[in-house]
């Protein structure tokens, strides 16, 4: 049976019967649920969707996660690459971008409903869209999930340094 615990800094995380996050609240109140899928972040949850072969990848040289399902490669190594200070585009949805430094990326109004992308290594956010960041701190391997809560509103989930 899943449970809110708000023991954590930020926003109430759902955790399932073995103590893994599996949802969050975010700060208006908004409930989302994390997808849960095989072999991502070590869990062994069964796969849902239309497609059950689904595969998560690691990348050995930037630590990049991606997923692919049906043969359709998504986020993580199918192109992670360095990412330098700049305003985020349309080509960035679904994306992962690793960061070597602190970076800025800029989330301006505009972006597609549903934009989202990861970062692996510090980043922070800045620009004309609502960004919450909601982020737990003092992660030795940060990364974070920009993710689209309404029109022009986002949430940084993860961890930060």
């Amino acid at each position: 049976m899943a449970t809110w615990n708000i023991n954590r800094n930020g926003p109430n995380w759902l955790m399932n019967g073995d103590g893994k996050v599996i949802g969050y609240r975010d700060s208006l109140g908004g409930e989302h649920k994390i997808p849960q899928v095989a072999g991502v972040w070590g869990d062994a949850e069964a796969a849902s969707g239309p497609s059950t072969a689904v595969t998560a990848t690691t990348n050995p040289l930037t630590g990049g996660i991606g997923l692919s399902a049906g043969g359709v490669q998504v986020g993580g190594t199918a192109s992670p690459y360095a990412f330098t200070s700049r305003a985020l585009t349309d080509s960035d949805n679904g994306q992962t971008r690793v960061c070597a430094s602190a970076q800025v990326a800029t989330v301006n109004t505009g972006l597609p409903n549903g934009f989202g992308c990861a970062f692996k290594g510090a980043i922070s956010f800045d620009g004309t869209a609502t960004v919450t960041d909601v982020r737990t701190t003092g992660a030795t391997n940060p990364w974070c999930g920009l993710v689209n809560t309404g029109t022009n509103n986002y949430d940084v989930v993860g961890t930060k340094a």
